[in-house]
């Protein structure tokens, strides 16, 4: 169900699919996209989004292990990751609390599974890639 809207924002981004080597500015790019259009908050008005489904289905283990996978494949996407949650935190800082749990959800279990999976030392190369 969202993986199919994913493919789909991923065709229009790169319409040739052209055999060649994909480099890591290749790599890094389509993560920073995808990490941007999972967590865009203006992509919530609509009920299709991928990011809309999984926290209304409070799927966010899901969602966390897949934004995860996309930062230990690009670890240059670290900074992405963490500009875009905060721009979630933004967009919804003025919101009632009863109307943000979903979010504070969300954010517990990004908290937690980042500490499990990001190292010290993987931290420290993160940020030095940004």
């Amino acid at each position: 169900m969202a993986t199919g809207k994913i493919s789909q924002f991923l065709v229009t981004r790169y319409p040739s699919k052209d055999q060649i080597m994909v480099g890591h500015h290749l790599v890094t790019k389509t993560c920073d996209e995808l990490i941007a259009y999972l967590l865009d908050a203006e992509n919530l008005q609509d009920p299709t989004h991928p990011f809309t489904l999984l926290m209304i289905e409070r799927e966010f283990l899901s969602l966390g292990i897949l934004l995860l996978k996309l930062v230990l494949m690009s670890p240059r996407s670290y900074g992405q990751l963490m500009q875009s949650l905060d721009g979630l935190i933004r967009h919804f800082r003025h919101k009632p609390e009863a109307e943000c749990e979903w979010l504070m959800g969300f954010l517990e279990t990004m908290q937690v599974i980042l500490t499990l999976a990001v190292q010290e030392s993987q931290y420290y190369s993160f940020a030095s890639a940004t």
